[in-house]
């Protein structure tokens, strides 16, 4: 079984900063390139222009859909990923430090991403169901949700239990795990550098496409697209990826 440590505190506001970055700094630009293409083709800039960009992280996603011509605002629960994103970042991105669960902005936005899944992290599904609300609250009338997810019988089949590598002299190994109750993946992070050795966590709740979908229905929206890759590819069990479109209905 996995051991974690920190736990007084939520593994995600513990685990997105400054060890994250480096362990994970070449994030793979062909994916969000692609991904960002998809959403261009369906919801282009002309037509959606004022996106919300929902667990920016550093901004890997937003730079490029700013420079497709969206206006893009980035939110993140990590203060250190939201300065990282300043830094990195031209011009004309609005970036601010929010929970993704209470989203200060009202009928803004045409259109919100939430990319890489940066969703199911909460302990229940009714904080996971918070999110759906904050985000029907923030898009306008019209407005339009993309969420890509991970693909739960996907990652059943396919998980590598354990793995290492070496980022510039820091030794990082994962171990990874199905909870008891099948509802979680879990990864234990260990990150040793000069004799120094640090423990993160991941929990993720694995929504099947049913789950997904009836919970984003439930809260005001209607599915319109569903995708298995960045490439726009057909949903099925052996996809690697789980891409909703939903569209925001009045309720």
């Amino acid at each position: 079984m996995i051991n974690t440590e920190n736990k007084c505190f939520p593994w995600y506001e513990q685990w997105f900063n400054d060890h994250y970055l480096h362990v994970y700094a070449h994030r793979d630009e062909q994916d969000a390139q692609m991904q960002a293409g998809l959403i261009a083709e369906i919801f282009p800039p002309e037509e959606y222009p004022e996106m919300l960009d929902l667990c920016c992280g550093e901004g890997r996603h937003a730079r490029i859909f700013h420079e497709m011509g969206y206006s893009v605002t980035g939110i993140d629960l990590s203060c250190r990923m939201i300065e990282a994103a300043r830094d990195a970042s031209p011009e004309g991105i609005c970036y601010a430090v929010s929970d993704m669960r209470n989203i200060q902005w009202e009928n803004r936005f045409d259109i919100a991403v939430n990319l890489f899944t940066s969703f199911g992290y909460f302990s229940s599904e009714e904080e996971d169901g918070k999110v759906l609300e904050a985000v029907y609250r923030s898009l306008s009338g019209r407005g339009c949700f993309w969420i890509d997810f991970m693909n739960r019988e996907y990652v059943i089949r396919n998980m590598e239990p354990y793995s290492s590598r070496v980022v510039e002299e820091t030794e990082v190994e994962e171990k990874r795990e199905i909870s008891s109750d099948g509802k979680r993946v879990i990864k234990e992070i260990v990150l040793s550098c000069g004799g120094n050795v640090h423990r993160y966590r991941e929990s993720v709740r694995m929504y099947t496409r049913n789950e997904l979908k009836n919970l984003a229905e439930n809260r005001g929206f209607s599915v319109t697209h569903e995708f298995g890759d960045y490439t726009g590819g057909p949903y099925s069990d052996e996809s690697p990826r789980l891409i909703f479109a939903a569209r925001k209905h009045k309720r």
